[in-house]
């Protein structure tokens, strides 16, 4: 059985693969909201997919404990 630390290890390690594969699938979401017509369900639909992804980010950023290297690979290294 694990202890208590592996566990949060694999956690942050889990949750910083889950925060790369949500930000490019955000952004593919929304790269493909800006070549649909304007006003349309699909642009509309694209829009609010990048938006779950991003509201996902935000929320499980709050939670796990990243690396100051996963850290620099997201672009969110405060020391940078």
């Amino acid at each position: 059985m694990k202890d208590p630390s592996e566990l949060t290890r694999d956690f942050d390690r889990a949750g910083f693969e889950f925060l790369v594969t949500e930000i490019n699938s955000g952004l593919t979401f929304a790269n493909l909201a800006l070549g649909n017509e304007s006003g349309s369900q699909t642009r509309e639909r694209n829009k609010a997919n990048a938006r779950k992804a991003y509201e996902a980010v935000v929320e499980l950023s709050e939670k796990v404990h990243l690396t100051r290297e996963q850290e620099r690979r997201l672009g969110t290294d405060s020391k940078s």
